[in-house]
């Protein structure tokens, strides 16, 4: 039976590493910044009282702050850790989707939206810096690889979540946002510092705990 760990060779053994495991799942959470909410946005005109123009802000507003602020959540990855600039950012990430289903206002959805961009700047870049961290050569290639993979699968099934779940409520599908806060707890309780882990992915037996 052919399965993925096959698939990767030699590098499949890094399939079994929780650390590599628990950075795919964070990295899942990101995607869900724009294709969760893509396909649900003409359904949101009328309640939040705006116009088929002005609706597509709500995109830009996600990714304006992850342009100017990625380069500086990875700054403060490398000052504080990457763990605690992850967690922040997943928490600001999912508490603020989640206030978007109390909002009926335009205004204040726009600005939850930066605010998720902000979470968003300090998700995908601690990630990528992480899987640095943790391998190199072809292991990282693969690491890498696996990353972009776990992207496409939640580009793939949260909008059709979101998709069914506005047929019900237009504003049911922000409910999907409490994704990122359990995630952050996973995080918080199984994930080491990857900076205190040897490349590789073997743990550093002298890292401090």
């Amino acid at each position: 039976m052919i399965s993925l760990k096959n698939l990767l060779g030699s590098e499949g053994n890094i399939l079994s590493d929780r650390s590599l495991q628990l950075l795919l799942l964070a990295n899942m959470v990101y995607p869900m910044g724009t294709t969760m909410i893509s396909p649900i946005l003409e359904s949101l005109i009328l309640p939040l009282s705006t116009t088929p123009a002005a609706i597509g802000l709500l995109v830009t507003a996600f990714f304006v702050p992850l342009m100017i602020l990625s380069p500086i959540a990875g700054g403060m990855a490398d000052l504080y850790g990457r763990k605690p600039i992850l967690i922040i950012g997943l928490l600001i990430f999912g508490f603020s989707g989640l206030l978007m289903t109390i909002s009926t206002s335009f205004l204040l959805t726009f600005s939850l939206r930066l605010l998720q961009g902000i979470g968003g700047a300090c998700i995908l870049p601690v990630v990528v810096t992480s899987l640095g961290d943790l391998y190199t050569g072809t292991a990282s290639a693969t690491a890498q690889g696996l990353r972009s993979t776990s992207h496409g699968v939640s580009g793939a099934i949260f909008p059709v979540f979101s998709g069914f779940l506005v047929l019900i409520a237009w504003n049911y599908p922000f409910l999907l946002y409490v994704v990122p806060i359990p995630v952050a707890l996973i995080i918080y309780l199984f994930l080491e510092e990857p900076s205190t882990i040897s490349q590789g992915g073997s743990a550093n037996p002298n890292r401090i705990s």
